[in-house]
């Protein structure tokens, strides 16, 4: 995606203020060199686009989840959590908290407050989970993975996190929590691991 687009959806979308005076020159190089390579060339002037720009935002921020250009993905979700909701979908919301998530859990070993905002990420995302599942069940929304609900990620990586922090019981209570949701996933299988788990740890405390 070349310069000129990518300043042009900016503006568009009103993030101007944003892009020539909160980030750096080297936040900008970031974008222009990782966010939508490979997309082809668009021809003449971008003058409209359908992204919100909390959509906008969680899509740069994912193409910059690496090891030199996390600092700039951090920006552009800081700048989607200031102006949240603004007038993003319940959809784009859902996979923007998924990207949060995603981008602050790869780097939770190298920055001490990652694993937190990925874990806010992940309960803002399960508190809104009825909203999103109305959302993709209205009739005429395109569903590109089949018919029913996409597999949830935030409900997934909260269970994950939540074994791994010796919280055998909080992580069952999400998997309930999901399947009772109607997210596809691999939820009984895991609550019954889960319970094995619990009662393994329970027996060896007698």
């Amino acid at each position: 995606m070349g310069r000129k687009i990518i300043e042009n959806k900016v503006k568009i979308l009103g993030l101007a203020h944003w892009w020539d005076d909160e980030l750096t020159s080297a936040d900008r190089e970031a974008i222009y060199g990782f966010y939508g390579p490979g997309q082809g060339v668009i021809e003449g002037e971008l003058l409209w686009t359908s992204q919100s720009r909390i959509k906008f935002l969680a899509n740069v921020a994912e193409w910059l989840n690496k090891e030199d250009t996390r600092p700039t993905a951090y920006k552009c979700i800081a700048k989607a959590d200031e102006i949240w909701p603004d007038d993003a979908s319940i959809i784009d919301r859902h996979f923007a908290l998924s990207t949060m998530c995603k981008v602050f859990y790869r780097w939770r070993d190298a920055d001490e407050f990652a694993l937190d905002k990925a874990i806010l990420a992940c309960w803002r995302s399960v508190a809104m989970q009825h909203e999103a599942a109305a959302a993709f069940k209205q009739p005429g929304h395109a569903l590109p993975w089949g018919n029913g609900l996409p597999g949830h990620y935030c409900f997934t990586q909260l269970a994950i996190i939540e074994e791994k922090r010796g919280n055998v019981s909080a992580a069952i209570e999400v998997c309930e929590d999901a399947m009772q949701g109607g997210w596809p996933g691999d939820w009984e299988k895991r609550i019954v691991r889960l319970r094995k788990k619990e009662a393994k740890a329970a027996k060896s405390k007698e």
